[in-house]
């Protein structure tokens, strides 16, 4: 008996001594599960409804509810009960912010059910911004090494915006690219090294405002835009894309203007022209460029200087457009999948399969003209491309499946550098890609390969009328051609010729014969073959003078009709003028304002007036930020 009574003494010290230990130790395996974000905030039932706040304590029991919530959040959806689907996930991942699934679930709710549960094409963008927003201001920064988070927003940038699920994309576009104007700026023309030395303002950029102000240039740009009533921030950035895409508005007499309405012009005309100060270029581009960079960390958690590598490494991107911002997060989805020790193969083909779909976009679009929502081809990420290709073939060696799915997407590469270099570049480049296609593939796809490169460009247009893409790349290609070899050579045959070409493959795609029935209509109609003209020749007239000399400009501009100037007129005039006066040429002659610009602006602010007229709206997300 006094064995057992010791024994029991023994057990009862030994209890008494671990809750002891706990208590001890307790403070600092909660004060590391904070910092590592693995606990719920004290004061979370200050905000949750009683049954979640009741989980938030359920200590070993929290799991298990959880997932009978998440099975819950799942089913209302599947019941097309969107919004209860979303109200219950906003509790998940408040309770449980390392669950990087219910992340993805809500994001994907937001950008594509609720979107289409509304009405007009303003609330559906709101909702679409809301599940960017999620993924790119909580759910990665929560969660900074997940892929999954990564791939999830690179998808719905890539697809919701930038392809064609649902009639409103060409909106979607264009208030992305309206946004990123202001916060990055129009790059500028020319090759690479011009865009690089236009980010370079960016991405070295000093960390703090003190080190700005240190610089006597830049500091006294500062006081310059402090006496204009502007600060060094986020504000300072939409104001200077506004003013940027409205010049032409703010520099001519307006009529019967009230009074705030005036002063608010003369307000923009003063910013205007201190943005055009080729005086004070250098400071005004550090000035820009600290600010741009304090944004892109604070407001959009991007680094600036990861995008300057992926210029280097990819080509002149424009981050106005869709592609760029969706081939940084796959990136970044597939450096972290690099690091995971064993990855599943299928998770890091899928970073790379949307790093490399979103240069090819880059390739089809890749230059964005002066309606933000039609890019044109640009070939200058080729060599992206082919990096691309390479960094998958690391993940997929020795899957069959995989290998198989890659070299298709070889192949596609392969056809598309032939016919884009074709269009856009030269015969050389054309013929050397070719030789790849026929040197890889031509035994197994044979017959298709052996052809001459004409006669395989001529199927290839074939082709193209069946796709919205490649459809409107050879409308486009053929503007192109009678720009180059035609006005621009002073063959007004020729031009028409090409013309001729552009409308005749434009009127065969909108014609019901190329297109599948259950394709929206709406959704995908190529723009107005004027607005495919017209992107045509302000890609031309914009190119440096070292690649189209002036003149070869001049006879472009008198040779075209005045709708077609009229197009350009407002967007390339400066530029034009600027280098008639540096080849000693009058501008006013050689660049003359076409003939009723004043009742097209007119028409312009009337069709723009009659697109932003008010609608009822339905249910507005609240900001997740």
């Amino acid at each position: 008996m006094n064995r057992d009574r010791w024994a029991v003494l023994a057990l009862l010290a030994g209890v008494l001594l671990a809750w002891g230990g706990a208590a001890t130790v307790l403070p600092h395996v909660q004060a590391r599960r904070k910092a590592l974000q693995l606990a719920v905030h004290e004061d979370l039932n200050r905000n949750l409804p009683p049954e979640m706040a009741a989980v938030a304590v359920a200590g070993s029991f929290q799991g298990l509810a959880i997932d009978y919530f998440w099975a819950r959040a799942t089913t209302l959806q599947q019941e097309g009960k969107y919004y209860e689907a979303k109200q219950l996930a906003d509790w998940i991942t408040t309770l449980q912010p390392r669950f990087a699934q219910v992340w993805s679930f809500q994001a994907w709710n937001m950008a594509y059910n609720i979107s289409e549960a509304v009405k007009t094409p303003e609330e559906k963008w709101l909702w679409v911004q809301e599940g960017v927003h999620l993924l790119r201001d909580a759910g990665i920064p929560t969660n900074p090494r997940n892929p999954e988070l990564y791939r999830e927003l690179s998808y719905i940038i890539f697809h919701r915006i930038g392809k064609f699920s649902v009639d409103e994309h060409w909106f979607f576009k264009r208030r992305f690219a309206e946004e990123w104007q202001g916060v990055v700026g129009e790059p500028p023309g020319g090759d690479l090294k011009d865009a690089l030395a236009h980010f370079a303002f960016v991405s070295d950029a000093p960390a703090a405002l003190n080190e700005l102000r240190a610089d006597a240039a830049a500091a006294a740009q500062l006081k310059a835009l402090d006496a204009l009533g502007y600060r060094p921030d986020a504000q300072l950035l939409a104001r200077v894309g506004d003013v940027q895409m409205r010049y032409v508005e703010i520099l001519e007499d307006a009529e019967q203007e009230s009074p705030e309405a005036a002063a608010r012009r003369t307000a923009d005309a003063k910013l205007l022209a201190w943005l055009d100060d080729p005086k004070i270029a250098e400071a005004r581009g550090r000035v820009l460029g600290f600010v741009r960079a304090q944004v892109l960390r604070e407001r959009y958690h991007m680094d600036p200087t990861f995008m300057y590598e992926m210029m280097e490494n990819f080509g002149p991107l424009d981050w106005r457009h869709h592609a760029a911002h969706a081939l940084y997060w796959a990136l970044l989805g597939s450096k972290y999948s690099s690091e995971i020790k064993n990855p599943h193969i299928f998770e890091a083909f899928t970073s790379d399969r949307l790093a490399f779909d979103s240069l090819r976009d880059l390739v089809q679009t890749g230059r964005l003209g002066r309606d933000l929502r039609f890019g044109v081809p640009d070939p200058r990420f080729f060599d992206g491309f082919e990096r691309v290709l390479d960094q998958m073939a690391q993940w997929v060696k020795g899957d069959p499946g995989y290998e198989k799915a890659l070299r298709e997407k070889r192949r596609d590469f392969l056809e598309d550098a032939t016919e884009i270099s074709f269009r856009y570049g030269s015969m050389e480049e054309a013929q050397a890609y070719y030789a790849k296609l026929r040197a890889e593939f031509g035994k197994e796809y044979r017959g298709q390969y052996d052809v001459p490169l004409t006669d395989f460009i001529r199927k290839i247009n074939q082709e193209s009328l069946k796709h919205f893409e490649t459809a409107r790349m050879l409308v486009h290609s053929f503007a192109v051609q009678a720009i180059r070899l035609g006005w621009a050579a002073g063959r007004q045959d020729v031009a028409r010729r090409y013309l001729d070409q552009a409308k005749a493959c434009y009127d065969a795609y909108m014609s019901d014969v190329n297109r599948p029935k259950r394709i929206e209509r709406k959704a995908r109609d190529l723009p107005p073959v004027e607005v495919i003209m017209g992107g045509a020749l302000e890609s031309f007239l914009l190119a440096p003078p070292s690649a189209v000399d002036v003149r070869a400009k001049i006879r472009v501009w008198h040779g075209m009709r005045a709708e077609h100037l009229q197009y350009v007129y407002d967007q390339t005039v400066r530029q034009l003028h600027a280098e008639a006066h540096r080849a000693s040429l009058d501008p006013a002659k050689a660049f003359p304002e076409p003939p009723g610009m004043n009742a097209y602006r007119k028409a312009l602010k009337d069709a723009e007036a009659q697109e932003k007229q008010d609608t009822p709206l339905g249910e507005q997300p609240k900001t997740t930020q």
